[in-house]
């Protein structure tokens, strides 16, 4: 069975957007826009360029991750202390345009990562088995 409807180029692809993401957001706060959203889109839309498959399974685990990954690089790019007191401290920073920044990245991985471009993707079902090595 495939829980995480694992796809080796789906999270490759996921994993190169991400960092595209987290670059553009430092970019963005070089120039004072907290964007970290941004990290989240990337995330989704580099899955759903690769992905041959779509799968609402993917979306949720790529939001998960998303979140993580914003709040991660919010606490690395925008703290002024170590990394311990920015995780620790991370709940503090959250204001209202603070959450809706991260909400957007987060609806953005999922709304993108769940979904391919290609026209002839086809739907994968948790637990149906990966049609990459033929199971």
């Amino acid at each position: 069975m495939n829980w995480l409807a694992w796809d080796t180029r789906s999270y490759l692809g996921a994993a190169l957007g991400g960092v595209v993401g987290f670059f553009l957001f430092r970019a963005g706060l070089g120039a004072d826009w907290f964007a970290p959203w941004l990290i989240g889109v990337g995330i989704g839309l580099g899955c759903a360029l690769i992905t041959r498959e779509r799968s609402g399974l993917r979306g949720v685990v790529l939001a998960c991750i998303a979140a993580w990954a914003a709040a991660l690089a919010q606490v690395v790019l925008v703290s002024g202390g170590g990394l311990w007191e920015g995780i620790v401290g991370f709940h503090a920073t959250l204001d209202l345009p603070t959450f809706l920044a991260h909400l957007g990245g987060i609806v953005g991985a999922f709304v993108f990562g769940r979904t391919s471009f290609r026209g002839d993707a086809q739907d994968r079902v948790a637990g149906s088995g990966s049609r990459e090595f033929g199971v």
